[in-house]
């Protein structure tokens, strides 16, 4: 314990930029949970919607406009 209190004397002058370091990382840990949280929500509107090419579209956004087209091909070949 004593060698933790000594290390926080060193920080003393620097704790405006501690608390800002710990904030980012909290903030840079939910940024991460929130793009796996927003596939999910595209993936699970998209099968409701029972589409393929609104889950493309939703999953992959602008990009995937011109890919849904493959992907509505692809569904029909790989439902012969």
């Amino acid at each position: 314990m004593p060698a933790v209190l000594r290390l926080l004397s060193f920080v003393r002058p620097y704790w405006r930029q501690v608390v800002l370091a710990t904030l980012a990382m909290v903030g840079l840990a939910g940024f991460s949970l929130l793009v796996p949280w927003l596939i999910g929500r595209a993936i699970d509107i998209g099968l409701a919607a029972g589409s393929l090419t609104t889950l493309v579209l939703l999953a992959g956004g602008r990009g995937a406009q011109h890919g849904a087209p493959r992907a509505v091909r692809l569904r029909a070949d790989l439902q012969q």
